[in-house]
């Protein structure tokens, strides 16, 4: 008896969230993949890498682009140190037709710890942990 009881709590928890998530789940609903191609550069535009991926690491990608060597080779890791002192910027294009849904959402589940996130020019945030996921409500924009 006490494990039918169990079961039926469950079932109707399970019927309960299914219901509160359903705009989650709607056909009005879609998930933009930002796996698209990024543009990395530094605040100066010195050094410009194209055809990036997210999620990426700058020294990776410098290195991918043979701009600086290996950070296992020697002093790289002490000649390099100028990349983890610069400001980096990640660019690509989005496109989205808001009107098309009730909610339009930019949401980021990996950042650098300090970093300033843009939709064109307007600042949406900032962030101060990589450990969390910042989500901004874009719709109006």
């Amino acid at each position: 008896m006490l494990d039918a009881l169990k079961f039926f709590l469950f079932v109707i928890l399970l019927l309960v969230t299914i219901m509160l998530n359903q705009h989650v789940t709607s056909k009005r609903s879609a998930e933009l993949d930002l796996e698209l191609l990024w543009r990395i550069q530094d605040t100066k535009g010195v050094f410009v890498i194209q055809n990036q991926t997210v999620p990426s690491g700058v020294y990776s990608a410098l290195e991918q682009s043979m701009i600086i060597g290996s950070l296992l080779e020697d002093y790289n890791d002490y000649n390099t140190s100028w990349v983890g002192e610069t400001d980096w910027i990640y660019r690509t294009n989005l496109s989205c037709l808001a009107e098309d849904y009730r909610y339009v959402l930019l949401t980021f589940h990996g950042v650098d710890t300090f970093a300033s996130v843009y939709l064109g020019e307007k600042l949406l945030g900032v962030t101060d942990n990589m450990f969390v996921r910042y989500r901004y409500d874009v719709k109006q924009l």
